[in-house]
């Protein structure tokens, strides 16, 4: 499998396709699904953000779906991370055991408690449905 380096263009390309993927399956259980998230990076290394940030969304509604690599503040979940912080836990694959994933949201407590990692808002109402994106993400991260 092609692995791509975090937070690349290549990368972001991935990730839309993993949104899509994750969109189209929720909506044939779900029609009304409705999911939206933003992700924001500061502190990114100018090789990758000339001005040291980098972002991406995803907004699902029933059978349409956006997804740029724009920061968007219109959504029901939006993540502020230090760049470095977080890029250990690009790698960090939960490998959908119970245990990993309790491990996992210890670290993403810990960067919060550092105040590295800041989470606005909730929970969206198909978060469920269209599940997480992180293992995916990881499992095509270089």
């Amino acid at each position: 499998m092609k692995k791509y380096n975090f937070a690349t263009p290549e990368w972001f390309a991935c990730l839309h396709g993993i949104a899509l993927e994750r969109a189209a399956s929720a909506y044939s259980r779900i029609p009304d699904v409705r999911f939206s998230m933003c992700e924001v990076l500061t502190n990114v290394p100018a090789s990758l953000s000339p001005n040291g940030k980098l972002a991406w969304h995803v907004v699902i509604r029933g059978p349409e779906v956006q997804f740029d690599t724009s920061e968007r503040d219109d959504v029901d979940m939006k993540y502020l991370a230090d760049f470095e912080a977080v890029k250990p836990l690009a790698h960090y694959d939960t490998e959908d055991k119970p245990e990993r994933i309790a491990e996992l949201g210890k670290l993403v407590e810990g960067l919060m408690k550092q105040e590295k990692l800041r989470l606005i808002g909730g929970r969206s109402p198909g978060s469920d449905a269209v599940g997480s994106f992180h293992d995916a993400i990881v499992r095509v991260t270089a």
